[in-house]
């Protein structure tokens, strides 16, 4: 009987340290938001058109390895 209750002491941890998990990931995950909201710029049409050269040559390369990765 004792070892019934020690396992469910056992999850009841379990449970209590998987939703703290949860909770602490949920902040990161608004942390990183806030973060990119912040270092963010708006891309503009006429900007992205007038990016350099090199920098368009790599997304074409890199373009056709989108399925893999």
């Amino acid at each position: 009987m004792a070892e019934g209750a020690d396992r469910e002491e056992l999850l009841r941890q379990l449970a209590e340290r998987d939703a703290e998990i949860v909770r602490l990931r949920e902040l990161l995950v608004a942390k990183d938001v806030e973060i990119g909201e912040e270092r963010g710029r708006r891309l503009e049409l006429e900007s992205w058109r007038r990016r350099p050269r090199l920098e368009q040559a790599r997304e074409h390369f890199w373009s056709y390895f989108g399925e893999i990765f």
